[in-house]
Formats: C-alpha cells, sequence, structure tokens
C-alpha cells in the first residue's frame, strides 16, 4: 500500500480449517510471508493458525485476533478446548467474555493445578432458547470429599470477573479421571 513502511508492516492471526486426512498447506509469494503455524485439533478438523503480513496495520485489538490469541495462550497453560469452531463463534458473539475467561482459567489454574481443564460450549437440552455458555471441566487424578469444596471457592475467586458479562462461564468436574 502506498505510503506504508516497512515498520508499519504488522503480522496477524489467520484461522485456516483443513480436513485431517489433508495436510495445512504453507505457501509463499511475494509480499506474503509466514510463520511457522502452530496445530490444535478440533473435532474432524486442523485448525491452522498461521500469521500473515499483506503489508497493512491491522488492529491487535479486533475480537478475532484477541480470540485467537486467547486460544494460544489457553493452549500454553495445558486447557484442551473441545468444538473450537464453535467456542470462537460463542466469544465473536460474546466478545467482553474473552478477558474474563482467560482470568477464570488463570484463577482455576492456579488453584486446581493438579486439574486437566477442558473448556467446551454446553448446550441445555432442557432450553427452547438454545441455550448456550462456556463450561470449564477441571479433571482430577482422584476424588475425594474436598473436590467440590475446592471447584466451588474457585467459582467465588473468578465470580466479580464474569458478573455484568453478555456470556456465562461455570466451573465443574464430571468426575471423569484426565485424558
Amino acid at each position: 500500500m502506498p505510503g506504508l513502511v516497512e515498520s508499519e508492516k504488522q503480522f496477524f492471526p489467520l484461522v485456516l480449517a483443513v480436513p485431517l486426512r489433508e495436510s495445512p498447506i504453507t505457501f509463499e509469494k511475494a509480499g506474503l510471508r509466514t510463520q511457522p503455524p502452530s496445530h490444535p485439533h478440533a473435532e474432524g478438523l486442523l485448525l491452522t493458525m498461521a500469521n500473515f503480513s499483506f503489508g497493512w496495520k491491522i488492529p491487535p485489538d479486533c475480537t478475532s485476533s484477541k480470540i485467537i490469541n486467547l486460544f494460544s495462550r489457553l493452549q500454553a497453560q495445558g486447557v484442551s478446548i473441545r468444538q473450537q469452531m464453535e467456542l470462537y463463534e460463542y466469544l465473536s458473539s460474546f466478545p467482553d467474555m474473552i478477558d474474563a475467561l482467560e482470568e477464570a482459567v488463570l484463577i482455576a489454574r492456579d488453584h486446581l493445578r493438579e486439574a486437566e481443564l477442558e473448556l467446551e460450549v454446553y448446550h441445555d437440552p432442557e432450553s427452547e432458547d438454545e441455550d448456550k455458555h462456556l463450561v470449564l471441566y477441571a479433571r482430577f487424578p482422584s476424588y475425594d470429599r474436598s473436590i467440590m469444596k475446592r471447584v466451588r471457592s474457585v467459582r467465588q475467586r473468578y465470580r466479580d470477573f464474569v458478573l455484568h458479562k453478555s456470556g456465562w462461564l461455570f466451573l465443574t468436574t464430571d468426575f471423569q479421571k484426565p485424558k
């Protein structure tokens, strides 16, 4: 673009969904640079996050960028994300939940260190309104009487972050072993 100098070029994430049977394609063209992609798996899809530079400035605070960055940070913390595309759509619909979700996961990770955390979008089967909310499952190597007390304690700690948000997050356990 005319008027932009090299230092104004900015990388931004792009999500490509590729069926698992196929390998993702990385390409190079003049003026298009890629960085090595990471490959988080979704149900039946391989989501490839690559950083592309097209030579114009993309605001780092756009919702899509925030969501992709959140996915990367959650993955780095060992949080498993089920239904990535559905979670992406949920956070796009409720963008004020992005920061609240990150804070809640940090609190859960800090207070439930031995738990495996898995995040998903929950659909209430009894709701006619297709009511959806986020569920963060904590799965422990062993369960005792203190587990639910600890889970409730974490809920209280993150409660202020999700109050008055457009979406909702619920931390619970399904009493399954970590995968």
